[in-house]
């Protein structure tokens, strides 16, 4: 267990500290409130390890040696024959020679039971190198995990006084709820590409509304983690819970809302430069699993005035960097995603480019309107009728989007589609989607297919048409089959 700041805070005051060097007989009357100050100011947790190890009259011996709160945590210095004692080290490597009256096992103990004074103030941005030894300001850590291929998530709190990202979500009266996702391989360049990216989109474009915000990261026993705000519910599990009876114009405006919002993330992802010394030009990076699982929900977040709340693209994991001059040099092999999502691209053979990220937007955006239209248990139908779709071979009878040719959208997609076109719940704006998602979006070859600027000035037209129009939104007018 840790000590909060917050209590030392209160435990270590001036006051007390003055009491207590009066009562010892440590110091001077004169000198006991100057002395007290100044262990407050320099030396609370150093006083306050003292303290616990019964070591608090050595606070004056430390002091004299010039040390202080910055100098932890200690390191415990071997000895190195028979005969030396063994002693401590402040961090930065300097002999502490006050220890060195002290039995082996007193300062065995210091070094094991300092950590508990030492708990991290976490700063957004931030990255920390963790000895083994450390302990983290986390309370119910890991009672809710979710693990995926390359990384395992759990639910963590942290301390109110051992952050300072106040304003984000889940920080109840204080205490931030985050997220923290442990990646399972100890690969520096994998888990610098995605917190590089985080911080770069967001240094130099500021925070996106619809990207989920990197707090801070951490290494800790070989393994590297990624902290950021926690949300309950993911796209998936939103559709779920979320029913429709009727097309609502609330529900309607606010789904095209967070697709224009998602699209306009993808487009910084996609766009945003990240300068590299090692080789010349700048870099463009991409998502690579783009999925409803992969998007989450906040009902409230700082900057957001709807009251549906805001959509979240998150899991960077997957994302990549290319070249200027090799924007779709990516190799296949190296980017499988999720198979529901991923387009024909992989199984072609084809190098991998950020047009991979719109085939699978525009699933996803299928998925959507299924659920606007017919609800949560039309999407299970819809990705049922395309795992079952005759003479497709056993080994590719997975839910794709594409027919196992390579050749073509499967038929059970473009008939999925007209069975919503032609639905009266199927608004305008509703069948304009569709329209785009199919002539633009799920389309086989990728250069069929819209960036995702283009994809999002389109549907910012579509957002401005329905604002001025409810009518577009919800009612539906004679039209040609898609």
């Amino acid at each position: 267990m840790y000590v909060p700041l917050s209590s030392l805070r209160e435990l270590i005051t001036e006051s007390k500290v003055e009491d207590i060097l009066r009562e010892e007989g440590l110091v001077q009357d004169l000198h006991a409130e100057a002395q007290a100050r100044r262990i407050v100011q320099t030396s609370m947790k150093l006083f306050a390890i003292l303290v616990s190890r019964k070591r608090g009259a050595d606070i004056l011996k430390f002091l004299d040696e010039g040390i202080s709160d910055t100098d932890l945590p200690f390191v415990m210095k071997p000895a190195r024959t028979g005969s030396e004692r063994m002693t401590l080290q402040t961090n930065g490597g300097r002999d502490i020679r006050t220890p060195t009256e002290w039995t082996d096992s007193e300062v065995k103990n210091l070094a094991k039971k300092q950590w508990r004074m030492l708990a991290p103030v976490f700063e957004q941005d931030k990255h920390y190198d963790f000895p083994l030894a450390q302990i983290l300001p986390f309370t119910n850590s890991g009672q809710i995990k979710i693990e995926s291929g390359f990384s395992e998530v759990f639910q963590a709190f942290i301390h109110p006084a051992h952050h300072n990202f106040w304003d984000f979500p889940g920080c109840r009266d204080r205490q931030a709820v985050v997220a923290v996702k442990k990646l399972f391989s100890s690969d520096l360049s994998r888990f610098q590409l995605e917190r590089d990216m985080h911080i770069t989109i967001r240094r130099t474009s500021g925070p996106h509304p619809h990207l989920i915000s990197l707090l801070f990261t951490y290494k800790e026993g070989g393994k590297f983690h990624l902290v950021f705000p926690w949300a309950d519910v993911n796209l998936r599990n939103y559709w779920k819970r979320t029913p429709l009876e009727q097309i609502d114009y609330h529900k309607v405006l606010w789904s095209l809302k967070q697709m224009t919002g998602l699209a306009s993330a993808l487009s910084l992802i996609h766009g945003f430069q990240l300068p590299d010394e090692r080789q010349p030009g700048p870099y463009f990076g991409r998502h690579g699993d783009l999925k409803a699982e992969n998007i989450v929900w906040f009902p409230s977040y700082p900057g957001c005035t709807d009251d549906d709340g805001i959509l979240q693209i998150t899991d960077l994991g997957l994302a990549s960097l290319h070249s200027i001059g090799s924007v779709s040099n990516g190799d296949a092999a190296g980017l499988r995603g999720t198979h529901t999502y991923r387009p024909p691209d992989y199984d072609r053979n084809l190098r991998i480019s950020r047009k991979w990220d719109i085939w699978s937007l525009g699933c996803l955006y299928l998925e959507f309107i299924t659920w606007i239209v017919f609800g949560f248990d039309a999407i299970e139908k819809f990705g049922g009728l395309r795992g079952a779709e005759a003479g497709e071979p056993e080994e590719f009878s997975g839910d794709y989007f594409y027919t196992a040719n390579l050749k073509e959208v499967r038929p059970s997609v473009k008939a999925w589609v007209t069975w919503l076109s032609e639905d009266e719940r199927c608004s305008d704006v509703l069948y304009d989607l569709l329209c785009l998602i199919m002539r633009k979006m799920i389309r086989i070859e990728p250069n069929d297919r819209i960036d995702s600027q283009q994809l999002h000035q389109e549907l910012l037209s579509l957002l401005e048409r329905a604002l001025s129009n409810g009518t577009y939104l919800v009612s539906a007018s004679e039209r040609s089959p898609i």
